[in-house]
């Protein structure tokens, strides 16, 4: 990605550079005016496989975590044209920096997002990875959209919108920053119990924090009687359905529009 001379600009000059979640996003952000060379698309789905917060290893599980689990439910073109991206999709910090290191010292970075686990993750780790290379909060905004249904993310979001966004754009502060990327590297530690502390204290600068990361929670198993554990939500719904298949016609809970949901978690559970 290079930032066109005579791309998008806002007053005093400067250039706007994109940085959104998604493909179909992307496309929207392009039919909403933007020049391509002006937009830099993250494919990486966070919320599901493994994380790390070390960069230098993150991206070896990710890479790793899509060439062995990617082809699920794919057609073989797109498992072709998947392997073929995993060889420039941005998926660590480092490919990050090296891709915004040519932008002009004019530019200003625009990132998107809206309240979904999905976009909310991959702006924790764009913060994580801005932070690390020393890249100037001055330089960032941040727009934050809201799908028309419950739970839908970028993708979901008419073109339209997208226009209509832009001067909303705010500066990013520094605190906010610094926030962001905490959220990051709590969610990528080794214990799970990190980041549900911080979901559970919530963030001024993050509002949708205790709201999206019930998804979080869904995974681990949970507490039972006298010392036991109980099966995670997740797995508990999955395994209820199966029984029910049989017996009724619809599932025992309401599809999720980010995949299959579970039953309400307040909060996720550390096995032991």
């Amino acid at each position: 990605m290079s930032a066109r001379k005579g791309g998008s600009r806002r007053g005093g000059g400067e250039v706007l550079v994109h940085l959104i979640h998604g493909d179909v996003a992307g496309g929207s952000l392009r039919v909403a005016g933007t020049s391509v060379e002006n937009i830099a698309v993250l494919r990486d789905v966070l919320s599901t496989g493994p994380c790390h917060a070390d960069p230098a290893v993150h991206p070896v599980l990710r890479r790793m975590h899509w060439s062995r689990h990617g082809w699920f439910f794919m057609e073989p073109d797109h498992v072709r044209n998947l392997y073929a991206s995993l060889e420039t999709d941005i998926l660590g910090a480092g490919q990050l920096h090296q891709r915004l290191s040519d932008l002009p010292p004019r530019s200003v970075l625009v990132l998107w997002s809206t309240p979904t686990w999905s976009n909310q993750l991959q702006l924790w780790w764009t913060l994580d990875a801005l932070e690390r290379s020393g890249f100037d909060h001055r330089r960032i905004r941040l727009v934050g959209l809201r799908g028309r249904v419950a739970g839908s993310g970028l993708g979901s979001i008419p073109s339209d919108r997208f226009r209509t966004a832009l001067p909303r754009a705010r500066p990013l502060t520094r605190p906010q920053f610094r926030a962001g990327a905490a959220l990051w590297r709590d969610f990528a530690a080794a214990s799970p119990e990190r980041f549900e502390a911080a979901r559970r204290r919530g963030s001024k600068y993050f509002p949708a924090l205790r709201a999206s990361a019930e998804e979080f929670g869904w995974n681990f198993p949970r507490p039972g009687r006298r010392g036991r554990l109980r099966l995670s939500e997740f797995d508990e719904a999955l395994l209820r359905q199966h029984a029910s298949s049989a017996k009724v016609s619809s599932p025992p809970w309401t599809p999720h529009p980010s995949g299959p949901a579970a039953p309400r978690s307040t909060a996720a559970r550390r096995p032991g």
